[in-house]
């Protein structure tokens, strides 16, 4: 998962995180990194093992009080084939 920021970090609005819920068929193995790359960009490594097509979905929560929002998501198709 790649986060751009709309402003330099830290963010002083510091409650904020992004975090995945996923469906029935998708179980997390592993939580790799959570890394600022640099003053804007946020990566994180999630390794996932898939038994059926599903879903994922990415949440970024902005931190209480940011003016550039509250809430963006992104639901990602996880598809198995054969």
């Amino acid at each position: 998962m790649i986060v751009k920021f709309r402003h330099a970090q830290p963010c002083p609005y510091s409650s904020w995180e992004l975090y995945y819920e996923v469906e029935d068929g998708v179980e997390e193995v592993e939580d790799k990194i959570n890394e600022l790359v640099d003053e804007r960009t946020l990566v994180r490594e999630v390794v996932f093992k898939t038994y059926k097509s599903s879903t994922i979905t990415v949440i970024f929560k902005y931190g209480k009080g940011c003016p550039y929002g509250t809430e963006e998501k992104v639901v990602v198709d996880v598809r198995v084939q054969g």
